[in-house]
């Protein structure tokens, strides 16, 4: 593992590579809106660390918008972060995920 050998952190292509074809059916974003490849999911993948020394994330308001609420609400809610009837609104989900995203 990268972990073991100390390694930098590594970048490579997914798409039309042996990477791309992998799956896992117990990681829910492939298989969230049907059977997807890490092809399907990312053109690329970068290794920067074990995840336990990456820093959390910090959300920016107002990423949910109303062109990305209804697909965001699809992952919230598959990802059990949301409740479809509580978080029904862009502005709602949004504060929503900043709560989730606050508390990593």
């Amino acid at each position: 593992a990268a972990a073991d050998a100390d390694a930098a952190p590594v970048g490579f292509g997914v798409a039309g590579t042996a990477f791309g074809r992998l799956y896992d059916p117990n990681a829910k974003a492939f298989t969230f809106g049907g059977r997807r490849t890490l092809g399907d999911l990312a053109q690329g993948y970068v290794l920067l660390k074990p995840v336990d020394e990456l820093q959390p994330v910090t959300w920016i308001e107002g990423f949910i918008t109303e062109q990305t609420f209804a697909e965001a609400l699809d992952a919230a809610v598959a990802s059990g972060w949301a409740d479809r009837r509580e978080h029904d609104t862009a502005a709602r989900l949004d504060a929503r995920l900043r709560e989730v995203t606050a508390s990593r």
